[in-house]
C-alpha cells in the first residue's frame, strides 16, 4: 500500500493561529528538473494550494502571483542587457529576495542548539564566540547585517610619511 502525505496549510492569522487545513493528500509527487514542464499530478498539487490560498487567504494569493509575475520578469531580464536604471534596480531587489526566501531559516535557538550538540558547555570560552559567528554567517546570507561604520580619519590612501 502507498505511503499518503499530507500537505496542510501553513498561513497564521492576526493572532497567530495557524489556519492548518489539509490542502491535498499525495503519494509524493514527482520533482521537476528547474525549467521542465511537471508531470500532471505535480501540476496538480501545485493548483490545489493556490486553490486554498485564492479562497481562504486572498491576500497571500495576490502577493504570490504578483511574485511570481515577478519572477519570470527577473528570468526574461536576465537574458538581455539594459541600460534602464529602473530595470538594473528591479534585477537588484529581487536578486536580494530570491537570497533571503532560498535561504534555510536559521534561528537562534537552532544555532545554540548545535553548538550545545557539539558538546561546548557554557563554560567554555569559544562557545560565544562560535554562536556570534555562526550566527554573523547567518544574518550576512539572509542580507540582515547592517553596513558596517566607517571612521573615515582612519582611512590612509597612499604610503604615511
Amino acid at each position: 500500500m502507498a505511503q499518503k502525505y499530507s500537505t496542510r496549510c501553513h498561513i497564521s492569522d492576526a493572532e497567530g493561529n495557524v489556519c492548518g487545513q489539509e490542502i491535498v493528500l499525495t503519494a509524493g509527487i514527482k520533482v521537476p528538473e528547474i525549467g521542465q514542464e511537471p508531470e500532471v499530478k505535480t501540476k496538480a498539487f501545485v493548483q490545489a494550494i493556490v486553490g486554498h490560498l485564492m479562497k481562504k487567504h486572498p491576500g497571500h494569493a495576490a502577493f504570490a502571483m504578483a511574485t511570481m509575475e515577478q519572477f519570470l520578469a527577473y528570468s526574461v531580464v536576465g537574458m538581455t542587457q539594459s541600460e534602464d536604471p529602473g530595470c538594473m534596480l528591479f534585477m537588484a531587489r529581487f536578486a536580494e529576495y530570491a537570497c533571503k526566501i532560498s535561504a534555510l531559516p536559521v534561528s537562534d535557538n537552532m544555532i545554540v542548539g548545535l553548538v550545545t550538540r557539539m558538546e561546548l558547555t557554557t563554560e567554555d570560552p569559544q562557545r560565544a564566540k562560535i554562536i556570534q559567528a555562526m550566527q554573523y554567517i547567518r544574518d550576512f546570507q539572509v542580507r540582515r547585517l547592517a553596513p558596517p561604520v566607517v571612521d573615515s580619519s582612519q582611512i590612509r590612501l597612499g604610503p604615511t610619511a
